[in-house]
């Protein structure tokens, strides 16, 4: 067989969807490939692209198993709280839905954090932030007028990347009222190009959230 036909053989089969793919977890997969892209320069990264993606994929599925586990034993205990509160009857369909879907987010942010996210050093951090800070100082210097509190009025209108962000990094079970606030100060931080939270784990968090709490309580509202 010619050289030509080998090529088109072998682009077929790489074509064709994968067994494992499909049973892996897209966020998952998703979060797996960020980290390892922007922060882990493996000398396995050097690798061709179809390395790189077989690797990303085992891992990734590999975390997608222990996210299932987790995942199981949480709705446990969540139909186990719904059934202490309501009694024996059986819940509707979309508290079911509901329920499940907590289940699914708090296993996945505790399996991220525990296998995926701790990759990313505070020391790994540090060294980017250095440049990030002095680039945005730079860049906010040059400015005629910039409000970096205008997340504190709420005066911003987050984006779809934003809403991710604060997704990966503070999770859904928050008071509408800290969500808000959140999505308000890393839309900020975005367009005034200040570094925003990498992970749950990174120490901006942190930061981060003890500033939101402390416009809530000036606000004169719950800090959560």
């Amino acid at each position: 067989m010619n050289a030509p036909d080998d090529h088109r053989k072998r682009t077929a089969r790489e074509c064709l969807p994968s067994a494992t793919r499909r049973n892996i977890d897209s966020y998952i997969r998703s979060e797996v490939a960020r980290i390892h892209e922007n922060w882990l320069d493996d000398a396995e990264f050097t690798t061709s692209a179809a390395d790189r993606a077989a690797r990303v994929d085992a891992e990734a599925a590999e975390l997608t198993g222990r996210v299932a586990v987790a995942e199981a034993a949480i709705l446990d205990d969540l139909r186990a709280d719904w059934r202490a509160i309501h009694g024996s009857g059986l819940p509707a369909a979309r508290t079911v839905a509901a329920l499940r879907g907590t289940a699914r987010e708090d296993a996945r942010h505790a399996v991220l954090c525990e296998h995926l996210y701790p990759r990313v050093s505070h020391e790994m951090l540090a060294e980017r932030r250095r440049a990030e800070y002095a680039a945005a100082d730079r860049r906010l210097n040059a400015a005629v007028h910039t409000d970096l509190h205008r997340w504190r009025r709420r005066a911003v209108h987050p984006t779809a990347p934003t809403r991710a962000i604060v997704a990966r990094t503070w999770g859904t079970i928050r008071s509408a009222e800290f969500l808000v606030l959140a999505h308000a100060l890393v839309q900020t931080r975005v367009e005034d190009g200040l570094p925003v939270p990498v992970t749950p784990l990174d120490p901006l968090t942190e930061q981060l959230t003890d500033a939101i709490r402390d416009q809530l309580m000036a606000d004169g509202l719950l800090p959560v």
